[in-house]
């Protein structure tokens, strides 16, 4: 689809729902675009976009990766030094040498839900696969009880709607969330949630109805006010219950590991839930799009699909390519501390930056016909997984669970076709599949 377009809005369900044709525009003709409806500048070429991650001296991350600036205490929302302190603790973990362990797990996980997928000729790829897997992968790693999987999907789902608050042109949801994003709110209501989870679970609630009461009836983003501070009480709640039983009886998964000491220093019980939380909710929406996103291109893309099966090698640098081709999480905000140069531009201090990673991966100044999947490309230099100090994490894992579920599909399936409508998350900052229904012809 070609689009005569003179603006971009990221919040425009229009442009949620297929971003594509929007970003080649911004890649040919507003490289660095001002949005003044929405306070906004969007970087979309590759070398900005790159130059930009690594620029975190002069765009902070303090107040927020979303729309709405929300500095939650989380280490993908803080600068140097505080995140370098928590990253140094926790990075060695998350190493493709100490993933290694994890590796058969991955693997069992993966088959088990292939299985699920295959008990029926025709399923919901996301619902058998592609959001219970990453949950279950998680929760492995942290020593979490597979019977409360269930639960940290709703939480996890719940959470990830809070970032749609701001889509909305809601005089009183501005203010509320401009109210509550001040650092001290956010870390006081936090702190309060740790010590008294029953007493945070009624505050939410009781908030929840009065500013309901405010905005009346017609206020559709209510819903997910609810919902997305709910998730975080609610977790809290969980998390203070299996903390305390872990100091009691450590065992060998990585929340005991991050509760016990380490040679960088102590981390805090509000340190650890906030990266607990972050680890929960960021390991498992990310996969599920990036599994879901890869399904769709390889139905867009059959001949490739008939490569992976005639040469399952090329399985990981198809994995690459998806990241590419269609990225789960399509940017990030930055806010401007000083004025930032790019091209012949000047971005204002204090500005929002939006850095379209999705856009600079179908730049074709960096990549060849960027508008095609092409598994051989293998784009191990993609910005899917972000860059600089806020390089994800967990890509190494993510590249181990998209291998390990593409893999099992090409040694057991033989095709799939689509057999009702697609349904797209309604996400400015992630982009997945909530209803991806195939029929399955089995090898």
């Amino acid at each position: 689809m070609d689009l005569a377009v003179d603006h971009f809005d990221p919040l425009d369900p229009e442009v949620i729902a297929d971003p594509y044709p929007w970003y080649r525009w911004l890649l040919d003709e507003a490289p660095v675009y001002h949005d003044e409806a929405n306070a906004l500048w969007v970087l979309s070429r590759y070398d900005d976009v790159l130059a930009a991650t690594r620029a975190a001296d002069v765009l902070s991350s303090e107040q927020g990766i979303a729309y709405r600036r929300l500095p939650l205490p989380m280490m993908i929302s803080m600068d140097p030094p505080g995140h370098t302190r928590l990253r140094s603790i926790v990075s060695r973990m998350f190493t493709p040498r100490s993933l290694e362990r994890w590796q058969p797990i991955v693997e069992r996980l993966a088959r088990e839900s292939v299985d699920r997928l295959l008990e029926r000729d025709t399923s919901d790829f996301v619902d058998a696969v592609a959001s219970p897997f990453p949950v279950a992968v998680i929760a492995e790693i942290l020593g979490v009880p597979s019977k409360d999987l269930p639960f940290l999907r709703r939480v996890s789902d719940d959470f990830i709607e809070g970032f749609k608050i701001g889509q909305e042109k809601s005089r009183v949801a501005g203010r509320f969330m401009d109210l509550m994003s001040h650092p001290r709110i956010i870390a006081g209501v936090s702190s309060i949630g740790m010590r008294r989870p029953l007493a945070m679970r009624a505050f939410v609630a009781a908030t929840a109805l009065i500013v309901r009461a405010m905005e009346g009836t017609g206020g559709r983003w209510f819903e997910d006010l609810q919902r997305a501070p709910k998730a975080v009480a609610d977790l809290q709640a969980y998390f203070v219950d299996l903390a305390r039983e872990r100091r009691r009886r450590p065992q060998d998964d990585l929340l005991s590991k991050l509760i016990a000491a380490q040679p960088e220093g102590q981390l805090s019980t509000f340190e650890i839930f906030w990266f607990f939380a972050l680890l929960l909710i960021a390991g498992h929406e990310t996969t599920t799009n990036l599994l879901g996103n890869l399904v769709l291109a390889l139905l867009d893309h059959p001949d490739e699909w008939e490569a992976l099966r005639r040469d399952p090698a090329r399985v990981p640098a198809a994995v690459n390519e998806g990241l590419r081709y269609d990225a789960p999480v399509q940017g990030f905000f930055r806010t401007a501390r000083t004025r930032y140069a790019v091209r012949d531009r000047e971005i204002p201090e204090g500005s929002r930056v939006l850095l379209l990673f999705a856009a600079g991966n179908r730049d074709p100044r960096k990549y060849a016909d960027p508008d095609v999947f092409r598994a051989a490309r293998n784009p191990e230099d993609h910005l899917g997984f972000g860059g600089g100090i806020h390089f994800c994490l967990g890509a190494s894992l993510a590249r181990m669970e998209g291998s390990a579920v593409l893999g099992e599909l090409v040694r057991r399936v033989r095709g799939f076709e689509l057999v009702g409508p697609v349904e797209r998350t309604n996400n400015p900052t992630l982009r997945g599949a909530r209803r991806l229904p195939l029929h399955i012809a089995k090898s």
